[in-house]
């Protein structure tokens, strides 16, 4: 009988397999506008910055990115938003359209104080120390031997300084504009450019922050200018037998006859 039986399972039919779903076109672009809504709000600022801080994307984006992100969600899982209405001036928006406007405006005002545009001026402050052509340390200084403007120098015993100076953003607004610093004392001067990248590149200097900082500066000899001299005499006209040296001069040599083969 229990043998009957084990055949009689063995023999039983399997169940039917079950059937898979099947992803619409619709919901592959709900699915594809959450993904790339909610993904570029996130990854854009982290890796390219908002504008207000110096980088290249708009708060605006940022807050219609998330916005559709988030709308394609609430259609996706939840069917909608139903009785969600946005007004803007005349227009009236509801439904879906009204969450999407609604969010971007809520995200968009909060983000806008919290990203902070970056100052007008900043402070930079550079200190060092002012050698001789030669390496040795020029040990009176006299703020009289900085320039810039405004000047704001303090010099300190064994040929050391400090100084701060003030930049302005660019006309067409693509970044800081930067003074060079002339130092000049008995006979010896230089003239550095302040800019930061470029001051990278020198050797010597660092820059940590907005802080400068350089181990030496050697002055050079100032070039003097060569001494004036005086005007040639104007030409004069040449004389007869000058005039006679010169024709002569200029005429070819004429050739020799040469005499016929004996």
């Amino acid at each position: 009988m229990a043998a009957h039986a084990h055949r009689i399972a063995d023999h039983s039919p399997e169940p039917p397999p079950q059937p898979t779903r099947k992803w619409y076109v619709d919901e592959i672009v709900v699915a594809a506008f959450a993904i790339l809504g909610v993904g570029g709000a996130v990854l854009l600022p982290l890796r390219y910055g908002f504008t207000p801080s110096g980088g290249k994307i708009p708060p605006a984006l940022v807050s219609y990115l998330l916005a559709t992100g988030l709308a394609a969600l609430t259609y996706r899982y939840l069917g909608g938003i139903e009785g969600a209405s946005f007004k803007v001036g005349a227009l009236k928006l509801g439904g879906a359209l009204a969450a999407l406007v609604g969010i971007a405006t809520l995200v968009n005002t909060q983000l806008l104080p919290q990203v902070q545009p970056p100052p007008t001026a900043q402070v930079w402050e550079l200190d060092g120390q002012i050698t001789d052509d030669q390496g040795t340390v020029i040990q009176q200084l006299v703020p009289t031997d900085f320039k810039l403007s405004p000047p704001d120098t303090r010099v300190d015993p064994g040929g050391n300084f400090k100084l701060n100076f003030y930049t302005e953003p660019t006309l067409v607004g693509t970044g800081m504009d930067f003074p060079s610093l002339t130092i000049g004392h008995d006979g010896l001067s230089t003239t550095i450019p302040l800019d930061p990248e470029q001051l990278k590149k020198m050797t010597g200097f660092k820059v940590d922050s907005r802080r400068m900082r350089v181990a030496s500066i050697p002055l050079q000899k100032d070039v003097e200018p060569p001494a004036y001299s005086a005007a040639a005499p104007p030409p004069q006209p040449a004389t007869g037998s000058q005039l006679s040296a010169y024709t002569a001069a200029a005429q070819p040599p004429q050739s020799q006859p040469q005499e016929p083969p004996k």
